[in-house]
C-alpha cells in the first residue's frame, strides 16, 4: 500500500495516468488518505505549509522553469539516487553488525571455550545469513537504480544534443518506462530503518539540491543560448 500511495503521489505530480491496473488498490488509497487527514488535521495543515521543518511538501528539489518532459526525468534520477545511497549506506550498517557479532562470537569461543559459547556462535550463523539476504536484497534494488541512472544520463545528453529540436513524446516514453521499473522496486523493497534515513536525510538533501541545481542551470542556460541565436 506504501509502494502504491508513493506511485499515486508521483504520477499526480508528473501528469501521468493513474488507473486501476497500475494501481490495484486506488479507491482504497483514496478513503484511507481522507481517514488519516481526519485523524491528523492539526498536523496535516501544519505540514503541508511550504516552509515548515520536516514537511515533505517540497520534498522534490526546484524544477520549476523547467518543460514537465525534463523536470520528470529530474524528479525520478533524485529518486533513484536517493535509494541507491541510501542503501549502500545501510549495507555498511549491515556489514558492520555481521563483523562485530561474529568477532565477539569467536572471541567468547576462544576465551571462554564452553558450551555456552559454542551454542552463542551458532547462533549468530543463522541471523548473519538473514543479514546476508538484507544486503543480497540491497544490491539488487542498488544495480536497478544505477542501471535507471545510467538510462537517466542517456536521455540528458539527448536533451542536451537536441534542445532546440526534443521529440516530448520520446522523452515521455522514457520516463513512463522509468517510473514503472521505480515501482516495481518499491513493491518489493524491504524498508531502511527510520533512524538511518532521518541521520543522512540532510546530508541526502543537500548533496541532492546541488547536484539538481547544476543540472538545472546547465539546461537554462543552453535554453537562452539556444534563444539568443535564433534572435
Amino acid at each position: 500500500m506504501a509502494a502504491e500511495y508513493q506511485e499515486y503521489i508521483d504520477r499526480s505530480l508528473f501528469d501521468f495516468p493513474i488507473n486501476d491496473d497500475i494501481i490495484s488498490n486506488l479507491d482504497k488509497l483514496k478513503r484511507y488518505a481522507i481517514d488519516l487527514k481526519i485523524k491528523h488535521n492539526k498536523e496535516f495543515n501544519e505540514k503541508i505549509k511550504p516552509n515548515t521543518k520536516g514537511t515533505i511538501y517540497n520534498w522534490y528539489s526546484d524544477v520549476s522553469n523547467l518543460p514537465i518532459e525534463i523536470a520528470r526525468l529530474f524528479c525520478q534520477n533524485e529518486n533513484c539516487h536517493w535509494e541507491s545511497k541510501l542503501r549502500r549506506d545501510y549495507n555498511k550498517v549491515l556489514y558492520f553488525l555481521i563483523i562485530t557479532a561474529i568477532s565477539m562470537y569467536v572471541y567468547m569461543l576462544v576465551k571462554y571455550y564452553s558450551g555456552y559459547a559454542i551454542f552463542n556462535l551458532i547462533y549468530a550463523i543463522p541471523v548473519s545469513i538473514e543479514i546476508m539476504k538484507l544486503i543480497k536484497h540491497n544490491n539488487e534494488i542498488i544495480k536497478i537504480c544505477d542501471e535507471l541512472e545510467d538510462r537517466i544520463n542517456r536521455v540528458y545528453t539527448y536533451i542536451s544534443k537536441e534542445l532546440n529540436d526534443i521529440d516530448n513524446q520520446y522523452l515521455y516514453k522514457e520516463s513512463i518506462v522509468i517510473q514503472r521499473k521505480i515501482f516495481d522496486y518499491r513493491k518489493t523493497n524491504i524498508s531502511i530503518p527510520d533512524f538511518l534515513y532521518y541521520f543522512l536525510r540532510k546530508k541526502y538533501q543537500k548533496e541532492s539540491t546541488q547536484f539538481i541545481e547544476m543540472l538545472k542551470g546547465e539546461i537554462l542556460d543552453k535554453y537562452k543560448k539556444a534563444i539568443i541565436t535564433e534572435d
